[in-house]
Parts: structure tokens; sequence; C-alpha cells
């Protein structure tokens, strides 16, 4: 049996260094069966268009879509709905990051129709400093 594939939506806006540490955070998941599709809310920076090319390139699993003007997460979301191949979605914000245990931890099948956590807090420095809610 086939584990499920887990579409992981990750979004961003202005922010190349970050989209490439979150992405990374989702490539390096023990839990392999994902699709990444990275959502660009119409950055400015044309770095971030840069990052979203040299990570495409990078693994198979990810897809890029980069808005034309900025439409926010949940409009996003509706739009890219039908063409999402995963059996369950998680979404990611570029300023977060997964533990690499964090998709295999999901409860599977998932016991609510929503499935929500805490994050573990860093500092800028990245040192752990709490468990937020």
């Amino acid at each position: 049996m086939t584990d499920p594939l887990v579409s992981v939506v990750i979004t961003s806006l202005n922010r190349p260094a970050w989209l490439r540490e979150a992405t990374n955070s989702v490539l390096r998941q023990s839990y392999r069966n994902l699709e990444v599709i990275i959502v660009d809310d119409a950055s400015d920076d044309p770095a971030v268009g840069e990052v979203m090319h040299d990570l495409r390139g990078a693994d198979p699993r990810i897809r890029v879509i980069r808005n034309s003007q900025r439409t926010q997460i949940f409009r996003s979301l509706c739009e890219i709905g039908p063409s999402l191949r995963g059996d369950y979605l998680a979404i990611l914000n570029d300023d977060d990051r997964w533990e690499s245990g964090f998709v295999e931890a999901l409860p599977t099948p998932p016991t609510r129709g929503l499935c929500s956590c805490g994050g573990l807090l860093r500092s800028q420095h990245h040192q752990r400093c709490g468990f937020g809610r």
C-alpha cells in the first residue's frame, strides 16, 4: 500500500531567503510522499523568482505559482485547490519551519476535519526559546 500523498502549500511574499529555508525544511521531511506547491503572492523582489526557479529545478516534487497581483492566501488556495493531487493538505508560511518528522507525526487518517498544531519558537538567531500554540 502506498503512503498517502500530502500536498504542501508554501506561501510567500518578498522573502526569498525565508522561502528557501521553509522549502528546505519540507524537503528534509522523513515522510517522502509529498508534493510541494510554492505560491508567490506577487512579490516585488526579483530574487523571489530566482529562488523559486532554483527550488523547482532541484526537486521534481516542487511546483511554483506566481500571482500577478496580491490575492492573499485564501484566494490562492481556492484557485489552486483543484490542481492539488494530495490526499491531505498542509500549509506552511515562508517564515515558518518544520522539524524533519513533522509530517510523519501528523495523525493518519486525520481524526478531525482540520488539524492544527503548536510550533517550536526560535529566536532570530535560531535558538529554541519555547513552544507556542
